[in-house]
Formats: C-alpha cells, sequence, structure tokens
C-alpha cells in the first residue's frame, strides 16, 4: 500500500503537490469566504470584473484620485481575462484565482525540481512558499487585488521557454499591474545567469529573458502611450511617492522580514556562494535589484503585496545554494526555511492601517463558536 502510494506520488508529483499546497492554504490563510457574496461591499472584485466590458474606457474620473481604483486605469489583464472567459462574478474570478494557484505551484515544483533533482526538498519548499503573502494570496486574497496573476505571469517567465512566450507572460504581467515592471528585472537576471552556468556564455551577453523584456516593456510603453493620446487614459498617483514614506517606514522592519521570512536562509547563502567564487558583480546587481524593488515598495501604502514581487530572487538564491550545499544540507535548510515561514502569521500589511490577519479555519471556527 505504502510503496503504490509513494509510487504514484513519484509519477505525478507535479501535479499532486500543487493540489495538495492548494489545500493546505485553505487550511492555514482561510479566506472570509462571505466576501465574495454578490451584496457584499467589501472587495473591488466586482469593480474590476465589471470593466470587461468597457476595456477602452478610461475609469479614473469615475474613482477618487487616491482610491485604489484610479490606479488600476492601465491594469487590464484581469477584466480581459474576464471578458474572454465570460466571467461576471466574484465567485467566478475567485475560482480563476485559485486555479492561478494550482498553476503556479505547478509552474514552481517544476523549477525547483529541476533545480534539485529531490522531491522531498520540492515538496517542502513548495509548502514554505504557501506561507509567505506570494503564495497564499491566489487563496486568501478576496479584496480584488488581483497581483496573484501577476505573480504568476512572472514566475512562467522564468521557465526555459520561446523568448516570444516569455515576452508574452511579462505582457500580461505588466498589464495586471506595473510593479511587475521591476519585478521583471529580477527576470532578467535570472535568464543571465541560467545562461552564465548552463550554457557557459558571458553573464553580460544578452539572455532570451533579457530580449524578451526589452519586447516586452516597449510594447507596453507603446501600448500606454497610445491608450493615452486615443482613448484618453491617465496616470493617478494620488498616495503614491515621497509623500507616504513617513507611514511605510513605520513597517520597514517587519516588510523586510515578511518580503521571504525563512528564505532569509537561502538568500544569504546564495549570496555566500558568490562571494565564495568572487563574483561580486553579479552579487552587486542581485543585491541592488532587490533593494529597488523593496525601496520602491514604500512609495506605496500596500506594502505586503508590493515587496511579494521581490520572490524570484528566492529562485534564483535556491539555485546558486545548489551548487554550494549537498542535497542534505539543502533538505535541512528548506526545513528550517518551512519552519519559520509556518510560524510567522499571515498578513497583509497596509500603512496607516491595521494589518490584516488571515487566520486558519480552526481559528475561524473558534471566532465563530465565540461570537454566537
Amino acid at each position: 500500500m505504502y510503496r503504490s502510494i509513494l509510487n504514484i506520488t513519484l509519477k505525478h508529483y507535479k501535479y499532486l503537490f500543487p493540489l495538495l499546497i492548494i489545500i493546505s492554504i485553505h487550511i492555514f490563510s482561510t479566506p472570509i469566504y462571505a466576501v465574495l457574496k454578490a451584496d457584499h461591499s467589501g472587495s473591488m472584485m466586482q469593480m474590476k470584473i465589471d470593466r470587461r466590458n468597457h476595456l477602452l474606457e478610461s475609469i479614473g474620473d469615475k474613482y477618487d484620485d487616491k482610491s485604489h481604483m484610479s490606479k488600476t486605469e492601465f491594469r487590464l489583464t484581469v477584466p480581459f481575462l474576464a471578458k474572454i472567459l465570460h466571467i461576471d462574478t466574484k465567485v467566478k474570478i475567485y475560482l480563476l484565482q485559485v486555479l492561478a494557484g494550482y498553476f503556479f505551484f505547478f509552474v514552481l515544483v517544476t523549477l525547483i525540481f529541476k533545480t534539485t533533482q529531490d522531491l522531498k526538498i520540492t515538496f517542502l519548499y513548495a509548502w514554505a512558499f504557501s506561507f509567505i503573502y506570494v503564495g497564499y494570496s491566489f487563496i486568501a486574497e478576496v479584496n480584488g487585488a488581483f497581483d496573484s496573476f501577476s505573480y504568476l505571469f512572472i514566475l512562467i517567465a522564468m521557465l526555459d521557454i520561446n523568448i516570444l512566450f516569455i515576452a508574452l507572460s511579462l505582457t500580461l504581467a505588466f498589464w495586471t499591474d506595473e510593479r511587475a515592471i521591476i519585478a521583471g528585472l529580477m527576470v532578467v537576471f535570472w535568464g543571465q545567469y541560467l545562461q552564465f552556468t548552463n550554457n557557459k556564455k558571458g553573464f553580460y551577453i544578452p539572455s532570451k529573458h533579457a530580449l524578451a523584456y526589452i519586447i516586452s516593456v516597449g510594447a507596453y510603453v507603446a501600448f500606454r502611450i497610445y491608450l493615452m493620446s486615443h482613448y484618453g487614459f491617465r496616470v493617478y498617483i494620488g498616495q503614491v511617492g515621497t509623500s507616504v514614506l513617513s507611514e511605510t517606514f513605520r513597517y520597514i522592519g517587519v516588510n523586510l522580514w515578511q518580503v521571504f521570512e525563512g528564505f532569509w536562509l537561502i538568500i544569504l547563502i546564495g549570496v555566500y556562494a558568490l562571494y565564495q567564487k568572487k563574483r561580486y558583480d553579479i552579487i552587486f546587481f542581485f543585491v541592488a535589484i532587490n533593494i529597488i524593488q523593496f525601496v520602491g515598495a514604500h512609495f506605496v501604502l500596500d506594502n505586503t503585496r508590493s515587496a511579494a514581487y521581490m520572490f524570484p530572487s528566492i529562485i534564483i538564491a535556491t539555485h546558486i545554494a545548489k551548487d554550494y550545499l549537498d542535497i542534505q544540507k539543502l533538505k535541512q535548510v528548506t526545513l528550517v526555511a518551512l519552519f519559520f515561514c509556518f510560524m510567522f502569521p499571515s498578513m497583509f500589511i497596509i500603512a496607516a492601517q491595521r494589518p490584516i490577519n488571515y487566520y486558519s479555519l480552526p481559528m475561524h471556527i473558534i471566532k465563530k463558536l465565540l461570537h454566537t
């Protein structure tokens, strides 16, 4: 019996691991399902879905300049998906988000197993990912931010696939949220490092990931200018920039931990491995891109989902660390990372507001019983 289960797991791990992790997130970071009711006003999901029927109409003037919705002027990917998939309710778009989560962990499992060639490390690693925001956002986030889709497209862009598919995936990420443009720099770094280590080409020779990034950024900028000049789209920057730093920098400590949590151990090992190889230039670019992203996350109020775009660094650091640690040590490091990711509570930080906590299913039940 045990051997049969093991054989099935070994054969179908790419499909089973993501399913188990999605179930785990529902248990440990349980969403407030009531928000998905049609008459519940505690979500922006429906407003974004409704845009599917007027994708080329400016919406900024309909909302206050400081509101979240005014900043979604150019975020067209999810409304476009809603249109082509005939999605018209919050429940349907949430199910699509959960499905995107399944594919996210499918791709993550594929990447990590390709790097480590070890099933235990792959599962522990992916499970640890489910306890940081980028992982549990696919399930717990029901307010309609939809960054989860952008995280998926960025991860797909890290695959060793045709340059046009990389460019398409990055483009979809950019049109989901502008933060993905800076996050794309780490995809470029990933492409350069893979080329340097796997193909033995120079680190500074443009990789297909770099070329795809240039193509997608160029197309994004060109079409954005077109929308502004022909359809009256505008850039709204209320509560964005240096004016919010006094609020956001109060959370810099918790944000610094939350961005990687237990994976900080792997990040540091990866940097140290590069130091041992005397690749100071690669360390510089790796650290510099992360600093740019982290500081940039504090120019907006919603720090957690902004900093979460740094997640490619974890995968890159793992790829670097696996050449420095043997499999047994990497397994131990991954287990420690999982422990700390599990111990830190699931939360979402918006500066100047109380943190949003995503409670586990048992906690939801206890709270329900105490208030009845």
